[in-house]
C-alpha cells in the first residue's frame, strides 16, 4: 500500500481532470482549483453528489492548494494561464508536476513541459496524454526523471488509473 498524498488538480474543467479527481479522492486528498469560481463549485458540487466520501477540498486560491500537496496536476487550460503558474512557482518545490492534455496538444505539452522544467528547476515536470486509441481511459506519461515517473504511475495505478509510462530514451 502506498502512502496518502495530496493532489492539487489546477483548472478542473476538462473531463480528464474530473476523471482523475474522482479516482484519486476516493483514497486520497485532492485540492481542486479553477479561475472560474461558477466551474469550480460545479465541478466541486458534482464530485462530492458522486461520492459524498470522497476527500476533496475546494480551493479559492492556487498558491495555497499547491502549497498543501504533494502532486500538483495543472489542466492543459491552467498550463496556459501564466498568472496561475506566477501564483505557485514559490511554493512548488520539490514537487511533482503532471500537465495533463491529449494527442491533439502535443506539441504545446512538449513546449510547456520544458517551460516548466525550466520554471520548477526543483520539481519534477511531467506530461500526460489522454489516449486516442481503444484505450482512451489510459494516460499516457512522459518524462525526463525515471523515478518521478515510476513514483507517480505507480500512485495513479494504485488509486484505479491506468497508466502507460513512456520513459526517456537513455540510449544517448
Amino acid at each position: 500500500m502506498s502512502n496518502k498524498k495530496t493532489v492539487a488538480l489546477l483548472g478542473v474543467s476538462d473531463a480528464k481532470s474530473i476523471q482523475i479527481a474522482k479516482k484519486i479522492a476516493e483514497t486520497n486528498a485532492v485540492l481542486v482549483f479553477d479561475a472560474d469560481a461558477m466551474v469550480l463549485t460545479k465541478v466541486y458540487s458534482q464530485l462530492l453528489l458522486e461520492n459524498p466520501k470522497a476527500n476533496l477540498e475546494m480551493m479559492d486560491c492556487p498558491t495555497n492548494a499547491s502549497w498543501e500537496a504533494d502532486v500538483i496536476i495543472f489542466s492543459c487550460d491552467a498550463v496556459a494561464n501564466a498568472n496561475l503558474v506566477e501564483k505557485i512557482i514559490n511554493v512548488a518545490t520539490g514537487k511533482m508536476i503532471l500537465i495533463l492534455g491529449n494527442q491533439n496538444s502535443t506539441i504545446t505539452l512538449k513546449n510547456s513541459s520544458s517551460d516548466f522544467q525550466y520554471l520548477f528547476p526543483f520539481s519534477k515536470v511531467m506530461q500526460g496524454i489522454e489516449s486516442t486509441d481503444q484505450n482512451k481511459d489510459t494516460l499516457i506519461m512522459k518524462g525526463n526523471d525515471i523515478q518521478a515517473l515510476t513514483t507517480l504511475a505507480t500512485f495513479f495505478t494504485s488509486v484505479g488509473l491506468k497508466t502507460n509510462t513512456q520513459l526517456p530514451n537513455t540510449n544517448s
